[in-house]
C-alpha cells in the first residue's frame, strides 16, 4: 500500500496531538524537544565534568555516532508505547513498502522491517522513546555519573 507523504504527515500530526502527553522522554534526552537544545546538553556535560574534576576524579566520556540510528529502530521495541498507539503503528509499519531508484531504474518493492521515517513528524519522538530504554538501563544499574544524587550517566541524542 502506498501512502503519500502528505497523508502520512497528516496522520502523524493527528496521532501526535492525541498522544502528546503519553510520548514523553527522559529529561536526559536533549534532542527533538521544545525548550531543549545542544547547548543544554553541553552545559549539563560541562557541569558534571567540572564537578568530578574539582573533586579529584577522572572523567571518561564516550560518544556514539547515531547518525544512522533512525534506520535501525526496532519496531517491536516501541511496544512500550500506549496500547491504542501500538496497534495503529504496527499496522502502519507492516504495510510500508518501498523501492530504490537509482539512475532512473527502480528496484523491486520490499517491506521496511526497521527504522522510523526520515522527515516524519513522529519519527523524532518515536526515536526518543526507543532511546529511553538505554538511559533507564544505565540508571538502573548505576552506571555513569551522578551530580547531587541525580543520574547524568547518559545524555541523550542531540544534533550538535
Amino acid at each position: 500500500m502506498y501512502y503519500s507523504p502528505v497523508i502520512s504527515k497528516l496522520f502523524e500530526m493527528v496521532m501526535m496531538t492525541l498522544l502528546d502527553s503519553q510520548l514523553e522522554s527522559d529529561f536526559l534526552q536533549f534532542g527533538f524537544k521544545r525548550n531543549s537544545s545542544c547547548s543544554h546538553a553541553l552545559l549539563t556535560m560541562r557541569s558534571v565534568i567540572k564537578h568530578y574534576v574539582k573533586h579529584g576524579s577522572t572523567v571518561n566520556i564516550y560518544a556514539l555516532d547515531i547518525s544512522k540510528a533512525f534506520d535501525r529502530v526496532d519496531h517491536f521495541a516501541l511496544l512500550q508505547l500506549p496500547r491504542c498507539f501500538i496497534g495503529v503503528l504496527l499496522d502502519w509499519f507492516t504495510r510500508c513498502f518501498v523501492c530504490v531508484r537509482w539512475c532512473g531504474s527502480y528496484s523491486y518493492w520490499f517491506r521496511i522491517v526497521a527504522g522510523v521515517r526520515q522527515g516524519g513528524i513522529l519519527s523524532p519522538i518515536l526515536f526518543a522513546v526507543y532511546m529511553d530504554v538505554l538511559i533507564m538501563r544505565l540508571r538502573h544499574h548505576g552506571l555513569g555519573c551522578k551530580l547531587f544524587d541525580i543520574f547524568h550517566g547518559c545524555l541523550g541524542p542531540t544534533l550538535c
